[in-house]
């Protein structure tokens, strides 16, 4: 055991009350089964060396397949990435690695991961090729990479996840931020802190907090919940900062802090239900296009298809590029047209088109193309007067 039962105690408040942590416990994602397969991996390597029976020394492969099920390959990079410092600057730490059963451990991952790859790729033909290759590699390397199913590749600035740690783990980022820089600008303190770097745990517990986001910094399409499978040496690390032997974290003045991520959950969960307009989903457009009673009508989404408007719709909604447009319109009748707000106005529809409904990103138009008068030739378009947006 590394560390006391106060540390053990502080380690579960900062983790639970993280922002992230306290709003993934009621989300539907893979995220936190990646956090607990790193997780159990990490401190696989630690317990195996320390405590005998069969659960440890076998843990860092079942941490491995748990993360292999949920995320795919990247939970070898972030676990293998988070040991590399422990190894590089104390060598007899190398042993902990040595000695863990790795040719029955190996047949274990490959037992629990194998089957599932196999029949998620005979009943979707394509899996693997998506899942290994398109969401670790080319989501990476090809900056023009449509294959994304689930997300947006490439549209945040390099180093963003920086300011999702930030985010994600208010209010105790922000905490470990300043105490930081206080011991920084104190003399005595800073060498303090420095002596600490000596220490293995440290070091071990750094490795983990820092790979993720690190290795996140050079990737330009990432969301705030990749940075979950740090947090959990992060914790530790805040914990060592606020446990004093003897004083119990119900006694110290920083307990407080624990209460700011249900507050402010709480504050926004009221702010987003005044006003649902708010809310980054289309399901109310959807919802306004299903309740007008013309099931024959197709909405389709210009140039971006969020993911909520296909949930919603069950996948009837469809995309439409700028260039597939005029070729819609002169095919005839009626449709829906959700357009971006920061789009201008579009050109050959901005005439023949009603303004009905607005989420919180799209303005939903109702088009009637241009109808052509039968032996003329001539074009005549309907009479269209702006709705009221509802």
């Amino acid at each position: 055991v590394w560390f006391d039962r106060v540390v053990a105690q502080w380690t579960v408040l900062v983790y639970a009350s993280c922002v992230l942590v306290f709003i993934m416990s009621g989300a539907v994602l893979t995220d936190p089964y990646l956090t607990l397969g790193t997780t159990l991996s990490m401190a696989g390597v630690v317990m195996a060396g320390r405590k005998s029976g069969v659960f440890w020394r076998y843990s860092f492969f079942l941490g491995l397949a748990t993360g292999l099920l949920a995320k795919g390959p990247l939970a070898l990079v972030l676990v293998g990435g988070a040991l590399v410092p422990w190894f590089c600057f104390f060598p007899a730490a190398r042993s902990a690695i040595k000695g863990l059963p790795w040719v029955k451990g190996l047949l274990l991952v490959l037992v629990l991961v194998l089957p599932w790859y196999i029949a998620a790729e005979l009943k979707t033909p394509g899996f693997l090729d998506y899942f290994l290759v398109g969401e670790h590699v080319r989501r990476f390397l090809d900056p023009g990479w449509a294959g994304d199913l689930y997300g947006t590749a490439h549209r945040a600035a390099y180093g963003t996840i920086w300011f999702y740690w930030l985010q994600a783990t208010f209010p105790w980022g922000a905490y470990a931020l300043v105490v930081l820089l206080l011991q920084l600008a104190s003399g005595p303190k800073r060498r303090v802190l420095f002596q600490q770097l000596r220490d293995e745990r440290i070091v071990y517990l750094l490795g983990w907090a820092l790979c993720t986001p690190a290795f996140f910094t050079i990737s330009g399409n990432v969301l705030w919940t990749y940075v979950l499978p740090a947090i959990p040496a992060f914790s530790m690390l805040v914990a060592l900062s606020l446990a004093r032997p003897g004083r119990s974290a119900a006694r110290h003045p920083a307990r407080f802090l624990v209460l700011l991520a249900p507050l402010v959950a709480l504050v926004l969960v009221f702010w987003m239900q005044s006003d649902p307009g708010r809310l980054k989903t289309e399901k109310w457009l959807v919802n306004y296009v299903q309740q007008q009673g013309e099931p024959g009508l197709p909405l389709y989404y210009l140039d971006d298809l969020p993911f909520s408007a296909r949930f919603y719709s069950q996948e009837t909604a469809q995309r439409i590029t700028r260039d597939a447009l005029p070729a819609r319109l002169g095919s005839g009748g009626d449709f829906w047209l959700a357009v971006p707000k920061h789009y201008p106005p579009v050109p050959g529809v901005s005439d023949i088109a009603i303004k009905v409904f607005e989420s919180r990103y799209f303005n939903l138009l109702r088009v009637t193309p241009v109808n052509r008068s039968p032996g003329t030739g001539q074009a005549t378009l309907p009479n269209a007067q702006p709705g009221p947006i509802q």
